[in-house]
Parts: structure tokens; C-alpha cells; sequence
């Protein structure tokens, strides 16, 4: 990972500091499209808590999940469901890591790690209707809502605080900019909340606003995990900045002709 030219890096690699390895396959991950999903080979539904919590719970809970090049899953990630409602969300991630796949592959049948959205959906018992709890295989959404603006938020951490990535997304080439060869890089600024999710980016320098670039970066880096920026032993928001570059060769370069994709490199400062 290099950084940007004379900015100090604002994130470093897992397996740093101590941290335990990073797993290669979630630094080049890309979203689930219609022409870039994997196969249920095994499916798992959730189980309705038992015995069922004071406070009844009817909704969804969207778990992110990455599945792997093997058509296991490799990490996932649960939308809160709110307090109180852990039990929910613990269900949840249970029945998600007993999923598998046949992957996501390539036109010549190169297998790609790709997040989808696995829908839990719990129904809460009624009149003589029992509880009941059901899943399904989503792409991932378009975009994540913006997350609100914290009252505090770092643009500078203590040395050894600084975020450490989880989970990196590829952006995808529009076939628009992909039959023009556009090619370059976008600069965005970005805010990891302190869950380590994105809360928002936006483009600091521009690449490509006529074909979809831009927004194909922002897309991406919404879906970007870390463990966040630590101050006096607790996690804080962090405003960073994040560089994605498009390239029409690379070890993916025959994306291009299947689903629009290429390899991405990033570099990352603040």
C-alpha cells in the first residue's frame, strides 16, 4: 500500500501492531452484481430466539457477507438491530457463516470473493401464528445510508491509533467509461465511523463524472471495513482520505469483458 505523496498513511494492513493476519481475499473483494453472483449450495435459515425476548422483534436484519473463492464464508457483518435486540442479531450471523456457495465467477471460470447481503427476517409470534424466522440472497444495495455526523471527529490519531483495514471493495467500470478506456484515479474524502463502517465519502478530485466512475468509487468505499481509529483507549471518528485507481489491465483485466470490472489499486492518506 503506498501513500499519498506527502501525506502520512492513516491506516495500515492487519497484521500489524499485532493483529492477526489479514485474509488476502478480503482486500480484493467485490460486490455481487446480477452478472457476478454466487450459487446456494447450502442454505440456513435463522432461529426465532428461544425462549423469546421481553421485547418481541418483527423485521430484518441484513448481514453483510463475503464469500470466498472456495464458496465459503470468509467474514460477515450484521446491521444493528437495535438495543435489546442482540440476541436477534447473534441469530443472525449464526445461520449467515453456515451459508455456502458455489462462487462468483469469471467468463473463463476464475473464481472472485464477492460481498452479497444475506436477509434475516424475524416474525414475532401472533394471535396463534408461532414466531418464525427466514433468509434470503440479495446483491448488495446501491448504496448505504449516510450515517450521522458525530459530535467529535479526529483527523489525527496518537501513533499505534491509527485504523486498521478489515475489508477492502473494488470498484466496478461502467461499460460506459470501459468502451472509452478511461483510466486513472479518484481521491475521495471519507468518514470511518467509529464501528469502523464509512459513514459517507465524497469525491475530493474528480476522475470521471460524465460515465459513472466517480460514483462506482463511492459505491466502493462505502463498503470499506475497518478497525477503527483509537483515542484514550476508545474508537472515534476518523476523516481520512482514500485514492481508488482504475486500470484496464491487471490481474482482473478480463473482467472487463464480462462484468465491467477491472483490478483496482488504492492508496490511502489523511
Amino acid at each position: 500500500m503506498k501513500c499519498l505523496p506527502a501525506l502520512a498513511c492513516a491506516f495500515v494492513l492487519g497484521g500489524s501492531s499485532g493483529m492477526p493476519a489479514q485474509e488476502p481475499e478480503m482486500l480484493r473483494v467485490y460486490l455481487a452484481t446480477d452478472a457476478l453472483m454466487p450459487i446456494v449450495a447450502n442454505r440456513v435459515n435463522p432461529y426465532y430466539p428461544t425462549p423469546a425476548p421481553a421485547t418481541p422483534f418483527s423485521g430484518d436484519i441484513d448481514v453483510e457477507t463475503v464469500i470466498g473463492t472456495t464458496g465459503a464464508v470468509i467474514h460477515v457483518r450484521a446491521t444493528s438491530p437495535g438495543s435489546g435486540r442482540e440476541a436477534f442479531r447473534d441469530e443472525a450471523l449464526d445461520a449467515a457463516r453456515k451459508w455456502y456457495f458455489r462462487p462468483a465467477l469469471l467468463g473463463a471460470g476464475k473464481p472472485l470473493p464477492v460481498l452479497v447481503v444475506l436477509r434475516m427476517t424475524f416474525r414475532a409470534a401472533r394471535d396463534k401464528v408461532p414466531a418464525e424466522a427466514s433468509a434470503r440472497l440479495m446483491p448488495a444495495p446501491r448504496l448505504p445510508p449516510k450515517a450521522d455526523l458525530p459530535a467529535v471527529v479526529y483527523q489525527s490519531v496518537p501513533p499505534g491509533g491509527g485504523l486498521v483495514l478489515i475489508r477492502s471493495v473494488k470498484p466496478q467500470y461502467t461499460s460506459q467509461a470501459k468502451e472509452r478506456s478511461v483510466q486513472g484515479a479518484v481521491t475521495l474524502n471519507i468518514l470511518v465511523m467509529p464501528d469502523g463502517t464509512v459513514g459517507d465519502a465524497t469525491v475530493a478530485k474528480s476522475l470521471d463524472r460524465q460515465y459513472g466512475l466517480d460514483d462506482q468509487a463511492i459505491l466502493a468505499a462505502r463498503y470499506w471495513l475497518f478497525q477503527p481509529a483509537i483515542v484514550d483507549g476508545r474508537p472515534v471518528a476518523f476523516r481520512t482520505t482514500l485514492e481508488l485507481e482504475f486500470r484496464m489491465q491487471g490481474d482482473y483485466s478480463d473482467l472487463s469483458a464480462t462484468t465491467g470490472s477491472t483490478d483496482v489499486a488504492f492508496r490511502a492518506g489523511r
